[in-house]
Formats: C-alpha cells, sequence, structure tokens
C-alpha cells in the first residue's frame, strides 16, 4: 500500500520536511537493522483523534530500545508528545503512527556502540494494514498429527505458490 505524503516529519527533536527525512546510506541501521520501532494507530473519533494505547506502545519501545542497549536522547515523554504532535502537526485523524529509534551514522561495524541513537516519529494516512485475503492451501503431514518423527513427503508441499 502506497504511503500518502504529509507535511512534517519529527526528526531529532525537530520538525523536518517529508521528503528531507533522510539517513546516510552508511548509517548502521541500514546495514545491521539495527532499530526498534512501534506501529501505532490513531482513529477519527467525534472529538477528535485519538491514539490507540499510546503509553502502552511507549513503554514497548522504550523497552525494546533498552534491551538493543540503546541509550536514548530523549525522554519516554518527548517521544510520547511527539507521537501527539505528529497528528496534530499534520492535521491527521485515521492515520498510523512510526515512532523509530534506530543507529545512525557515525561508525560502521558489527559492533553499534560508535553510532548515535537518533530517533524519528512519522505520522501519515493509511487505510487497512491486514488485508484479508483467501489463505494458501494447507497440508498436514502424518507426524503433525502424531505419527512419530517420519520424514515429510513431498507431495505434501505445494506444486505452485499461491498468487496474490
Amino acid at each position: 500500500m502506497a504511503i500518502t505524503k504529509v507535511e512534517k516529519i519529527w526528526m531529532n527533536g525537530k520538525w523536518v520536511p517529508w521528503d528531507d527525512a533522510k539517513i546516510h546510506v552508511l548509517s548502521h541501521v541500514a546495514h545491521y537493522a539495527s532499530s526498534v520501532f512501534e506501529g501505532i494507530r490513531c482513529y477519527r473519533t467525534k472529538t477528535g483523534p485519538a491514539i490507540f494505547r499510546l503509553d502502552d506502545h511507549m513503554d514497548r519501545l522504550m523497552g525494546s530500545a533498552k534491551i538493543y542497549r540503546m541509550e536514548l536522547p530523549f525522554t519516554r515523554d518527548q517521544i510520547r508528545t511527539a507521537c501527539l504532535d505528529v497528528v496534530a502537526v499534520n492535521d491527521l485523524g485515521d492515520c498510523y503512527i512510526r515512532p523509530l529509534v534506530y543507529r545512525g551514522y557515525e561508525n560502521l561495524g558489527v559492533n553499534p556502540f560508535g553510532s548515535p541513537v537518533e530517533v524519528v516519529v512519522a505520522g501519515f494516512p493509511w487505510g487497512k494494514y491486514l488485508v484479508t485475503r483467501p489463505s494458501p492451501r494447507a497440508w498436514r503431514s502424518r507426524s503433525a498429527r502424531g505419527g512419530g518423527s517420519r520424514r515429510t513427503r513431498s507431495r505434501l508441499w505445494p506444486r505452485r505458490l499461491p498468487t496474490t
């Protein structure tokens, strides 16, 4: 699903125009996937936008960053406020909010600790995330039904992949 551009993205404490929110190609995150994120829904209501379980998402983001030993340059409350502000600044109702914590450009190597920790919060309109489609056919082998540890027979695998 294509992303609809909005006016601004919160990037390291500053509001940046959508097209200017970029990272360097040699950022640690691009090579080693050194990032944590949350995917948060916001819904238009009669009383204004309502972000779904924002505090729970913030707790999980902070916990994930701690597990990855990322010292955040912003507090939980600053990132939480950025989530609220990205909705207001871009005049969003139904939308998706993506706070992202990642290791940026400084050093390149397996050891991430020389690379700065950066924080971005983007928000943008986005329709249904999970689109219902027919499930692909599935088979269970006898061993999956408790028939012992037999080798799975090749006839149990699909001959072609379903098309979407």
